[in-house]
C-alpha cells in the first residue's frame, strides 16, 4: 500500500486541485469540489515492463479492422457496420431507458461468436435471468459474474479468457486499492483506465454501461469518455416506447447515424424511421406541422406540435420537449418582429412527438408554422410539409440535401412542401408541389 494524500476533485469533470476551490477552472461548475484521499501509487501509472521504442509514422503497417456484425441492424448502422474487435465501448442513457436490455440482447448475439462474461453490479443473477428469458432462448456461452470488485473481475477474466466482457455498470465498480466508494470520480476514472489497458492488452472486446446525470451528461469524469473508443447514447421518451441510439463518439465509424428501436415485452426491436410519427397527410391538426429531418444518411418525418394560450401572469411560460428552448425564443422574436404577431403575452409549448430530440435548424419553418397555426386556431393546408432554416431578419435559408428530404415526402404521399426559394433548382417536381418562399411573410401566406 502506498502513502495517501488529500486532493480536491471536481464531481462534474474530475479536475484535481491540491486545495478547495469555489469554481472549477475546467468546467465552470460551482461548489463541485469534494475532498478525497488517494494513493500516490496510482493504477493509471502502472505500465508493462516490456521495452518499447518509438516508430516512424510512415513505417507503421495498417491493420484491417475486423468488424463483427451484431445482426441488430440499427445498432450496426450506428457503429458503421459492426463492432470492431478489441474495442472499448461505453453505452449511456437515463434510468429505465433500456440500456441493460439492449446490452443483454448484444450479449445474446456475442454468444454465437464466442464466450461472454457479463458482470452485473446492479441486478442479481436471478433478475438477470428473468430479463433474459423475456428476450428469448438463453445461449450457452454467457457467464454471469456478480462481483463489483475490479480485481476479482480481472482475475476471473484472466482465467476464463472470454471473447467479450460486459460491465453493468461502471458506476458500481470499485478497486480495493482505493479508499473512495463506488461511483466516486476517482473510482470511475481508475477502474475505467484499468479496464482500458486490460482490453487493449488482451484483445477482448469490452462494453461498459454508464449512467446519466440529471442534466443529461454522462456521469463521472470527462476522461472516461476520452478513454473509450465509442460512446453510444440511448435516448427517448419512456412513455412512448421509442428509443433512439446515437454515436456521440466513434473512432471506427460515423457519428451522425442514428438507430431506432421500440421497447416491447421481448426487448428492443428495430423499427423504420416513419414509425416514429403518426403522419396526418389528409387532416393536419391545429398547431401541428410535419418536417423532414436529416439524421446521418436517413430522413425522418417528424411531427412538431405547438400550443399557445393566454397567460394570466406577467412572465409567459416557454416550455419545450425535444427542442432547444433558446432556439424557440429566437423564433418567437423573429415572428413578432416580421409578422406583427404579439406572442409576448402567451404561454408557448413545443413538443416533438415520438420522443425525438431535434437539433437540426431545418425545422425552423415547421416550428413557426405550428406556432402560427395554434395562434390563429386555424387548421393549415393539409398534406403540406415545411423545411427551411430561418435567419434573424426573417429570410429563409438553404438546407442540406433538400432533394432527399423532398423525395421522402413524395414517397409517403405528401401533396406539397414549403421550401427555401434558393433550393428550387435542385429538386425534381414530379409527384409533389413545391412552394418556394424567401421570408416568413410568404410562409404565413402559403401555410394557410
Amino acid at each position: 500500500m502506498g502513502k495517501t494524500k488529500t486532493l480536491f476533485v471536481c464531481s462534474e469533470c474530475g479536475y484535481e486541485s491540491p486545495r478547495w476551490l469555489g469554481k472549477c477552472p475546467s468546467c465552470g461548475a460551482w461548489n463541485s469540489f469534494r475532498e478525497v484521499k488517494v494513493q500516490k501509487e496510482r493504477l493509471w501509472i502502472e505500465h508493462d515492463t516490456e521495452e518499447v521504442s518509438p516508430t516512424f509514422l510512415k513505417d507503421i503497417e495498417k491493420t484491417k479492422k475486423d468488424r463483427l456484425p451484431t445482426k441488430i441492424d440499427e445498432l450496426d448502422r450506428v457503429l458503421g457496420g459492426g463492432i470492431v474487435r478489441s474495442s472499448y465501448i461505453l453505452l449511456a442513457g437515463e434510468p429505465g431507458i433500456g440500456k441493460s436490455t439492449l446490452i443483454l440482447q448484444i450479449a445474446f448475439k456475442f454468444a454465437e461468436k464466442g464466450k461472454v462474461l457479463y458482470v452485473s453490479g446492479e441486478e442479481s443473477p436471478q433478475q438477470l435471468k428473468e430479463r433474459a428469458e423475456r428476450i428469448g432462448k438463453i445461449p450457452q456461452n454467457i457467464l454471469i459474474l456478480s462481483a463489483p470488485s475490479l480485481e476479482i473481475i480481472l482475475s476471473v477474466a484472466g482465467e476464463e479468457k472470454p471473447d467479450f466482457i460486459i460491465i453493468d455498470s461502471i458506476q458500481t465498480l470499485y478497486s480495493e486499492k482505493l479508499e473512495q466508494p463506488p461511483s466516486s470520480v476517482v473510482q470511475i476514472r481508475e477502474c475505467g483506465a484499468k479496464l482500458l489497458r486490460f482490453t487493449k492488452k488482451t484483445g477482448i472486446t469490452t462494453f461498459i454501461i454508464g449512467h446519466i446525470t440529471k442534466v443529461g451528461d454522462i456521469a463521472g469524469p470527462k476522461i472516461l469518455e476520452h478513454m473509450v473508443d465509442v460512446v453510444l447514447l440511448l435516448e427517448g421518451d419512456k412513455n412512448t416506447g421509442f428509443r433512439i441510439l446515437r454515436a456521440q463518439k466513434n473512432r471506427f465509424g460515423p457519428t451522425d447515424e442514428v438507430g431506432l428501436f421500440e421497447m416491447t415485452a421481448n426487448g428492443l426491436v428495430p423499427v423504420k424511421p416513419h414509425t416514429l410519427v403518426e403522419l396526418h397527410k389528409n387532416s393536419l391538426p391545429v398547431g401541428s406541422a410535419i418536417c423532414p429531418v436529416l439524421e446521418g444518411s436517413r430522413v425522418f418525418l417528424v411531427e412538431i406540435q405547438a400550443l399557445l394560450t393566454q397567460t394570466p401572469f406577467s412572465m409567459p411560460i416557454r416550455n419545450v420537449s425535444g427542442y432547444d428552448i433558446k432556439r424557440l425564443q429566437i423564433l418567437l422574436a423573429i415572428i413578432e418582429n416580421n409578422l406583427s404577431v404579439h406572442l409576448r403575452g402567451m404561454d408557448t409549448f413545443i413538443n416533438i412527438t415520438g420522443g425525438f430530440k431535434i437539433k437540426d435548424t431545418s425545422t425552423d419553418l415547421a416550428v413557426i408554422g405550428a406556432i402560427l397555426s395554434s395562434f390563429r386556431k386555424k387548421q393549415p393546408f393539409s398534406g403540406i410539409a415545411l423545411v427551411g432554416e430561418v435567419g434573424l431578419t426573417g429570410e429563409i435559408r438553404k438546407v442540406r440535401k433538400i432533394e432527399k428530404r423532398v423525395e421522402e415526402l413524395r414517397r409517403f404521399g405528401f401533396k406539397g412542401v414549403i421550401i427555401p426559394k434558393i433550393d428550387v433548382k435542385e429538386i425534381k417536381t414530379d409527384g409533389i408541389e413545391l412552394y418556394p418562399v424567401k421570408n416568413i411573410k410568404e410562409v404565413y401566406e402559403q401555410w394557410f
